[in-house]
Formats: C-alpha cells, sequence, structure tokens
C-alpha cells in the first residue's frame, strides 16, 4: 500500500506539472526531488514510529516479530523493527524473536541478517514454533508491519500474521501492528475488501529448485492474510498510538457511572464537528485519522491510582494500591513535575480514595468506603481529618470554597447540606430537606454541589410532566437555614455541577453540556452529543474561558466504547477534542496543561 500512495502521488505530481507546461527534464528533476522527499518522510516517520511505540514495549523480555519491517523494507530504520530499535536504544533489555515466513523466509534471509548487522542478537525460529514460544511467558508482545489497513482497522500483513495474532490472544500477549499512516486504505471498508494475491504453487512444492511435494498435490498459497481488528492491542503511527476499547471496558464505566464516578473518550467528528459516515467510524475509534500526537507520558508504573490533581508546577495523585491481600498495598499520594521527574511520595498510608481536590495550596480526599474527607499541605505531611458523616450517613457531594468546606450528607431519608469551618469546629446546617420518592418508592437524594463566594447550588429531583426530573436550586451563601432556595432550571438527569467566576455549568439527560450566567440570561447549550454518546463528567473550567468534558461512545462489532476529552468554548461558541484513550481514570486541569491518568496506569500530558 505503501508503494501505491508513493506512486500515486509522484503521478499527481507529474501530470501537474505537465499541465503547466513544464519540460520533460524539468518533470524529471521535480520527480527525483520528490522522491527524495518521499524518502526523506519515510525515514523521519519511521523513526516516530519507533518512538512512539518503545513505550509499549515490556522491558525484561522478548519481542516476536514476523516477515520483515526494517530498514530493507523501508527508508532505513524501520516500522515494526524501528519499534525493537527505539526501544532497544531506549535502555530497555529485550531479547528479539524471529520467525522464518515461509514460504519465502523472509524472517530469516532478511530480518535475522538485518538486526545481526546491527549488532541486535535475535533468536531465529520455525513459523510453527511461534504459539510454543507464546506460551512460554518469554515474549512480552509481537510487533508486526503492515501492508493495508482497511477503514475498520483491518490489517493485512505477511502470511502467518493472522495464527500469530490468535496465538498472541491465547496466550495473553499484547499484538501491535507498527505502520505509517500511508498504510491506511480509506477505499478498503473491512479486511474483506483488501485484496490478496496468490502466488505459484511452485513457491511450496520446491525447495531451492528441488520438488519436495507430490506431483499433482493441489496448493493455496496466499501472499498476505488480514488480522482482525479485534486481536490488535494497538497500531503505532507516527503520528500516536491507537488502541481499540474493549466491550469489557463499557461494562466497567456503566458500573463506575452509577457510582458516580468519571470516566473519559471520542465522539466520531468530521473535521466540520459533524458525525463521520458508519464506515469510518471504527477507524476514528482506532484513532488512525483522527490520531492526535501521542500524549507525552509524564508518569508510568502506576498502581491503582484514580486521582489526579494539577496546579502550575506539580501533578498529584493517590495510588491506592494492589488492594489484594497478603499482598495489599498501602494507599500513597504523590507529587513530580508536570515534565516527567521522579515521583516524591509526600503522605504514605492514607486513606484509599477515588478523589483529589488541589484549592489554595491544600490538598483534599475522602475515603471511598466511609466518607472521611481529609486534608494536608500541597508540600506534604500527615494528613487531618476535615469532616465525617454521622453514623448512618454518606456524603453524596463535597466541595471546599474559602475557608469551608460544604458537603450534602444523606442519612436515607432527608439530605442536610452543612458547613465546616476548614480551621476546625462543628460542621453547621445550613439547610435540610426530604429525599425525593417516585411513585414507586424508590428514593433519590441530593447530589451535585458548587460553591461559589455569593451562592450554593445543588441538585435535587422533583417530578415533572410525569417524569423523573432534576433541578438546580441556588442558595445565597449564609447559615441561615431559612434563607431561601430559588429554582435555576429544571431538567433530565441533571450532574456534575461545576462553576468559575462567571458561569454554572452542568451535564443534562447524559448527551448535552448546559451553562448559565450568574449575571442572567437564558441557559445556553455548550454541546450536544449525536447517536450512542453518552455524557460522563463535566469540568472543570481553566479560568480562561474553557470547561472541560468527558463523553463516552459505546462501540460495535468491531470495537468497545471510546471515550473523549473535549474543551468547550464558555461561549458555546466551539469545541475541541483534545483526546482519545480507551480509558482515562481522571482528569486534571492547571494554568497551560491537561493531564490524565489512562487505563494504562500512565500519566499523559494532553496539551
Amino acid at each position: 500500500m505503501n508503494l501505491r500512495w508513493a506512486v500515486e502521488r509522484l503521478t499527481r505530481k507529474r501530470d501537474a506539472l505537465l499541465v503547466q507546461g513544464a519540460s520533460p527534464d524539468a518533470v524529471a528533476q521535480a520527480l527525483l526531488d520528490e522522491a527524495h522527499q518521499v524518502l526523506a518522510e519515510d525515514l523521519a516517520a519511521c523513526r516516530a514510529i519507533g518512538r512512539n511505540g518503545a513505550q509499549l514495549i515490556p522491558d525484561g523480555l522478548g519481542i516476536l516479530t514476523h516477515c520483515n519491517a526494517g530498514g530493507l523494507a523501508t527508508s532505513g530504520y524501520g516500522t515494526a523493527l524501528g519499534v525493537v530499535r527505539a526501544a532497544l536504544e531506549a535502555g530497555k533489555t529485550c531479547a528479539v524473536y524471529a520467525g522464518e515466513t515461509r514460504p519465502w523466509l523472509q524472517g530469516a534471509r532478511l530480518t535475522a541478517w538485518e538486526l545481526l548487522q546491527d549488532g541486535i542478537p535475535v533468536t531465529l525460529l520455525p513459523d510453527v514454533a511461534a504459539a510454543s514460544l507464546l506460551a512460554s511467558g518469554k515474549v512480552g508482545c509481537v510487533v508486526v508491519g503492515a501492508d493495508r489497513i482497511a477503514r475498520n482497522g483491518d490489517t493485512a500483513n505477511k502470511v502467518g500474521t493472522y495464527p500469530l495474532a490468535l496465538a498472541a490472544q491465547a496466550a495473553g500477549v499484547p499484538f501491535f501492528v507498527a505502520a505509517p499512516l500511508s498504510t491506511v486504505d480509506l477505499r478498503a471498508p473491512t479486511g474483506r475488501d483488501i485484496p490478496i494475491e496468490e502466488r505459484g504453487a511452485d513457491e511450496v512444492t520446491h525447495l531451492a529448485g528441488s520438488r519436495v511435494a507430490a506431483e499433482g498435490v493441489a496448493v493455496f498459497n496466499p501472499a498476505f492474510d488480514v488480522t482482525p481488528a479485534r486481536l490488535i492491542s494497538a497500531i503505532v503511527t507516527e503520528r500516536g498510538v491507537a488502541r481499540p476499547p474493549t466491550k469489557s471496558r463499557w461494562g466497567r464505566w456503566r458500573a463506575d457511572a452509577v457510582r458516580g464516578r468519571r470516566p473519559c473518550v471520542p465522539v466520531h467528528e468530521d473535521a466540520r464537528g459533524g458525525k463521520m459516515m458508519k464506515g469510518a467510524i471504527a477507524i476514528v475509534a482506532f484513532g488512525l485519522l483522527a490520531c492526535h500526537a501521542t500524549p507525552a507520558v509524564v508518569q508510568s508504573g502506576l498502581v491503582g491510582a484514580t486521582a489526579l490533581a494539577a496546579d502550575a508546577t506539580s501533578l498529584y495523585w493517590i495510588e491506592n494500591g494492589r488492594n489484594t491481600s497478603p499482598t495489599s498495598d498501602a494507599p500513597v499520594l504523590r507529587r513530580a513535575s508536570p515534565h516527567g521527574a521522579p515521583p516524591q511520595t509526600i503522605a504514605s498510608n492514607i486513606a484509599p480514595s477515588e478523589d483529589l481536590l488541589l484549592v489554595d495550596g491544600q490538598l483534599y480526599f475522602s475515603h471511598f468506603v466511609d466518607g472521611r474527607i481529609f486534608t494536608l499541605p500541597a508540600t506534604g505531611g500527615v494528613p487531618r481529618l476535615v469532616a465525617a458523616p454521622a453514623a448512618g450517613e454518606r456524603f453524596s457531594s463535597w466541595a471546599v470554597q474559602g475557608s469551608d468546606l460544604f458537603a450534602i450528607a444523606d442519612d436515607g431519608n432527608s439530605y442536610h447540606l452543612r458547613r465546616t469551618p476548614l480551621a476546625g469546629g462543628a460542621p453547621l446546617e445550613i439547610h435540610a430537606a426530604p429525599d425525593f420518592r417516585d411513585i414507586f418508592g424508590a428514593r433519590h437524594p441530593a447530589h451535585g454541589l458548587a460553591v461559589t463566594p455569593e451562592a450554593i447550588f445543588l441538585v435535587d429531583h422533583l417530578e415533572a410532566d410525569g417524569r423523573l426530573a432534576s433541578r438546580i436550586l441556588r442558595r445565597p451563601r449564609g447559615d441561615d437555614p431559612a434563607l431561601p432556595l430559588a429554582t435555576v432550571h429544571v431538567g433530565l438527569a441533571i450532574g456534575g455541577l461545576v462553576a468559575d467566576a462567571q458561569d454554572l455549568f452542568w451535564g443534562e439527560a447524559l448527551n448535552s453540556v448546559r451553562a448559565v450566567s450568574f449575571s442572567g440570561g437564558a441557559v445556553r447549550t455548550l454541546l450536544e452529543l449525536p447517536g450512542e454518546a453518552l455524557l460522563a463528567g463535566v469540568g472543570p473550567p481553566d479560568g480562561q474561558g474553557h470547561v472541560f468534558t468527558v463523553d463516552v461512545v459505546s462501540g460495535n462489532d468491531f470495537h468497545g466504547p471510546t471515550y473523549a476529552v473535549r474543551r468547550l468554548d464558555v461561549t458555546g461558541g466551539g469545541r475541541e477534542l483534545l483526546e482519545q484513550e480507551e480509558w482515562i481514570h481522571a482528569l486534571a486541569i492547571a494554568e497551560g496543561g491537561a493531564w490524565y491518568i489512562s487505563g494504562s496506569s500512565e500519566i499523559r500530558a494532553v496539551f
């Protein structure tokens, strides 16, 4: 596919020059210059593929490859072998295994030779031994190239790649494809649309010119096979690493959404913000066309990390450990530079938590079992208990503003809004009301809390037009329980209240983001998600006219769900898709940057 792409590029160049009336000599020189440019671009692309793929290679385990996707097949560095080279250049210790690649033995004749010429030790194995090697535990991943990638992510490569992918899946070994974007063929919706060449029978019946098979035997000798996208762990391109989400993560998102957690992913959009044609959705989910550059990995090897905060100089996160007896790890709070410096543990043996808030130089987090809220300076120290629910209560929401912590506690029948001074002292109840119960008797407690210097906003429930609805209530700041509550907005499934100095933002009906100004005016719609996309979270504003959201798109027969982080203009004038990811546990925004905890237990920088 790459050769076809290059020939078509030079053909277009030639045709344009001929239309302009260029002389034959001028056309020849221009085509030679264009060919040199293609060579330079290919070398740069291969090196970028190598850098991107090196992040995926486990240290201390082997790499298995098939056929030849090295310097002999490219401009000199390679795609699959470029990943191998970059991993070794990065200091990783990885044994390299090469399948012989029958019937033309490209692995034996080309890959093994090329690696040895570079001083890279390589072990050659028969193709039929690959499954045994994968089952042995010696191999950490498979990396292959690609001759063509269909729109849905199905990948054609040298015959023998498909059974290798099946064996890798059976052994639980990641299977990576390394290829430039020029390998993508948009004219092929699926792998079934990729033409497969059938080679001559003598390639199988003869060896070194001598017949080794019985006369008259029939032969099936395809040059390539197609690996379905569902077997591919990631596709590594020069623009980034594209990972397909899985259906199991969709189940995890649904379970987490019920518990009020906030994962994130991509809505399939074209350059105009419209929905992509159905046939192109899978390739966008893989990230091959809308693939942002792979976000920089700031920290890796996190254990049980689900909470993240940031300021202009540091990232802060909680690692809850494995939580598996008898090897449970005590939760720790860590800090590091956003530029990737080694982390510093600033608090040990803390309460396990899935939230982390940074306000005025203080970190706040809550125990995810009993709801107690703790604080400590961002510089580190021993966490101090700030607030705790009373016996029989649980906190549904909490927020910090100024010198106070505000929390909504629910006792199973009523909710209680309380203010607790951060300097110490007993909590003061400033509002209470019964939980709403629907016609079936099911209870719907208040939730969602946003606090500004002038007002407190919360969400409770009511019946509207015969349906369960949500409403946003506004209460002036002050400790008098008799202060009035005003209805700001009524809608379906309101959640995720956040505020900045001018506006209140929230999610509604699981597919839209709305806002209203504190100075008055109509409710504005900042985002309406298309199709089956669901809103997973709103917030936080960045103080520069933007609010951030997270949404999820369910998968199809080839892919599970995908997640997206968006930056919305608070005026409603535009939106920008910032990042696509298979799973995002937490998102943090600070002046000049955004970071998230990925499903690969890494902290990555969005911008």
